[in-house]
This record gives C-alpha cells, structure tokens and sequence, in this order.
C-alpha cells in the first residue's frame, strides 16, 4: 500500500467523502485554509493563547471540509473533475493509469513535499522569505496538481 492509500485510510475519505469533497466549495476551501495555517503558525508568538485554538480549528476545519459540504449536483466544474481525477489516480490497481499522469504527478508531489521542507524551515529558523517562497510554490503546485488530475480523468473518459 502506498503512502498515499495510508493517508486516504487515516483521512476515513469513503466513496461518499470523495463525492462530497468534489464540491468546489471543499476543494477552494481547502486551498485557502493552507495559507491560513502558515500565517497562524508564523504569528504564534503574536497569537500567544489563540494559537492553539485557531490552529486546531483549521485543522479540524481541513478534516472536516471534505464531508460539510454535499456532493455537487453535477461533476462539470473544474474542482470536482480535479477531485474526480484524483480519485482514479488514487485507485491506479483498479484501473490503469497512463505512465505521462502517474510520472508527472510524482513529480509534482515530489515538489510540494520540497516545498513543504523550506516551509518548516522558513517556519523554525523565522526566514520569511522561505516561508512564502515554499507556501506561493506549494500552492501553485498544488492547483498544477489539480489540474492534471482533470487532465486524468478526461484521458480516462
């Protein structure tokens, strides 16, 4: 099983999750929400007492993002057909993926996961710059990731 089927199993995202999480409302919430954790953990001093608190409500706000809203009445938007695509992606052992998508989507995720290192260290060290170079390149990232997943999902069609 790979690490991404582990964090799907601790996210308990089920077939009726990943309908709901197709809701554009999830999918630009959740990007937003990013951002969000960056500046509350970057201003921890600042917040003093509220850290905690904001922290763990957009933590939980992340969980709970892709079950609060419903499923979308149709899968025809960009951010539920990216959900769709990542979905398929996911199940690669049930279907067969094309090697261009699961290659570029490593490579990808392999740039997030850089990104994510020069955060961390932007966030310990207190290196501002590191900390919005790594966040504007997750991101950016991130919807590049989106969109190949509904790249996926039409070559799949």
């Amino acid at each position: 099983m790979n690490s991404l089927k582990v964090i799907e199993k601790l996210l308990f995202m089920s077939n009726e999750t990943w309908k709901k999480h197709g809701n554009p409302a999830s999918v630009f919430s959740r990007l937003l929400v990013f951002p969000l954790l960056i500046l509350t953990i970057w201003w921890r001093e600042t917040l003093a007492e509220f850290f905690w608190v904001i922290f763990i409500v957009l933590l939980v706000f992340l969980f709970l993002s892709t079950r609060l809203f419903p499923a979308p009445k149709n899968n025809k938007s960009w951010a539920s057909k990216s959900i769709l695509g990542e979905k398929l992606w996911l199940d690669n052992t049930n279907c067969q993926v094309p090697q261009k998508h699961s290659y570029a989507a490593t490579l990808i995720i392999s740039g997030q996961f850089i990104s994510l290192l020069l955060i961390v260290l932007g966030l310990v060290y207190t290196v501002q710059s590191m900390v919005w170079t790594g966040t504007s390149t997750f991101l950016v990232l991130k919807l590049w990731f989106l969109d190949r997943m509904v790249w996926l999902l039409s070559d799949m069609s």
